[in-house]
């Protein structure tokens, strides 16, 4: 839920300039077989992000970030894809998301 407090409207890239987000760019990377730069964004919360957006189109492909569940720490990858217009925006159409837990062995 403190995700979402933090997170100032459907599309929060809007507000990355506004300055309460800190970001970090990184390598080129392939995503899908397509290039991809890599920001890490830093919200207000002080968690990071790590995002992915395409070369050629600028349009967010991937996003990572791991959160703690009862006392697990977690990774969630969301893709992104399906992008179509709507009014003045692309907005994707189709997102799957990835959870990796740790492992659990009981003997």
């Amino acid at each position: 839920m403190a995700k979402y407090k933090e997170e100032k409207s459907l599309i929060p890239q809007l507000h990355y300039l506004e300055g309460d987000y800190k970001l970090v760019p990184g390598k080129v990377v392939k995503i899908d077989g397509k290039d991809a730069n890599q920001l890490t964004v830093t919200g207000p919360s002080g968690k990071p992000s790590v995002e992915y957006y395409d070369v050629n189109t600028g349009l967010l492909l991937r996003s990572e970030v791991t959160s703690d569940m009862q006392g697990q720490s977690i990774q969630v990858q969301t893709s992104f894809s399906d992008y179509k217009k709507v009014g003045d925006l692309l907005l994707n159409q189709s997102q799957t998301m990835t959870i990796t837990a740790p492992r659990v062995v009981r003997k």
